[in-house]
C-alpha cells in the first residue's frame, strides 16, 4: 500500500527508491498464512533490478494478465521509473529459491495518464516484459457481479504478525471481507477520500489486511469455482486498524484502458 516516503530527485517510484536505499521493511500481509504459487499462479513480485537478492529487491507485487503483461499499481512505477530499473519475479512463492527474473521491455512501463498521487485516484499501471511469464494469466471480474457479502483474497510477501516481528520470504495470503462503499466511505472510515474506481476490503475490527510493499498485488474473488481479479492493492491508513480497510483499484473500471495500452493483448 502507498505510504509516506520522502522523495529524492532521482527517477523511480518512492517504493523502488525506498528498497534501494535501505533493507526491505518487514511490513506486508497482516494476519495471513503461507500461500503456494500453484494456488496463485498469476502472482509476481516487482524487483529492483540493481539488487541481486530477490528478498532484498522486492518492493511491490503484480498480477500476470497476459503472457507478457503485468498489472500493478501506478505508485509502484511512477516518477519516470525506467524499465532497466525493474525486473519481474515469476514462478515461485519464495523470495529465496526458485522462480526467475524477467526484464521489463524498453518502453514497457505504462502508468495511467490520470494517476493522481495526492488522492490515489487511477492507481494502475501495466508492465510489458521481454519474455513469457510462468503460471497463468488471471481474468478480471466485473465488480458489479461480486456479491456485497463475499470474501476476497489478497496476496503478497512479508510479515506474518501485526507487530512485524515475525517475517517470512514465503508468499502470504489473507482472506478478508468485501466492504461496501457505504461503510468504507462513512465518516468513521475514509469519508470523501474514497473516490470513484476505489473498492474496499478488510475486517471491521482490524487485524487482517494488506500493507506497505504489498502494493500492486492482486485482490481476487472466487465466483462459480473460478478465481478472478477484482482489485489492485493501492492504499490505506496504516495496516489492520479497526474501520480502516484496505483500498483497492477496481480493475474492471479500466478494462478499456488496459486493452488499449496492451495493444489488445489483454482483452477481457
Amino acid at each position: 500500500m502507498a505510504q509516506q516516503i520522502e522523495p529524492t530527485d532521482a527517477d523511480g517510484s518512492k517504493m523502488l527508491r525506498r528498497v534501494l536505499s535501505s533493507s526491505r521493511p518487514p511490513t506486508r500481509i497482516i494476519g495471513g498464512h503461507n500461500a503456494m504459487f500453484a494456488d496463485n499462479p498469476w502472482q509476481v513480485a516487482l524487483l529492483a533490478a540493481a539488487r541481486a537478492s530477490n528478498a532484498d529487491a522486492q518492493f511491490c507485487g503484480g498480477s500476470t494478465v497476459a503472457p507478457r503483461w503485468v498489472l500493478t499499481a501506478a505508485h509502484c512505477v511512477d516518477n519516470r521509473t525506467k524499465p532497466g530499473q525493474l525486473a519481474v519475479l515469476t514462478g515461485t512463492e519464495s523470495l529465496v529459491s526458485g522462480g526467475r527474473r524477467v526484464p521489463v521491455a524498453p518502453g514497457g512501463v505504462i502508468v495511467h495518464e490520470q494517476w493522481d498521487p495526492s488522492t490515489n485516484e487511477n492507481d494502475i499501471a501495466l508492465l510489458h516484459v521481454t519474455g513469457d511469464l510462468d503460471g497463468v494469466a488471471i481474468q478480471a471480474v466485473d465488480g458489479s457481479q461480486v456479491p456485497a457479502v463475499s470474501k476476497v483474497r489478497v496476496s503478497g510477501w512479508g510479515a506474518v504478525s501485526i507487530d512485524y516481528l515475525r517475517t517470512t520470504n514465503l508468499l502470504q495470503a489473507v482472506e478478508v471481507d468485501n466492504i461496501s462503499p457505504a461503510v468504507c466511505g462513512s465518516p468513521l472510515s475514509y469519508g470523501d477520500r474514497l473516490k470513484a474506481h476505489m473498492i474496499c476490503a478488510g475486517q471491521q475490527g482490524g487485524g487482517a489486511d494488506a500493507c506497505a510493499y504489498d502494493s500492486g498485488g492482486p485482490e481476487t474473488v472466487e465466483l462459480s469455482g473460478k478465481r478472478l481479479l477484482l482489485g489492485i492493492v493501492s492504499w490505506g491508513d496504516s495496516c489492520g486498524l479497526p474501520n480502516k480497510y484496505g483500498i483497492y483499484t477496481q480493475v474492471s473500471d479500466f478494462k478499456t484502458w488496459i486493452k488499449q495500452k496492451s495493444n489488445g493483448e489483454v482483452s477481457w
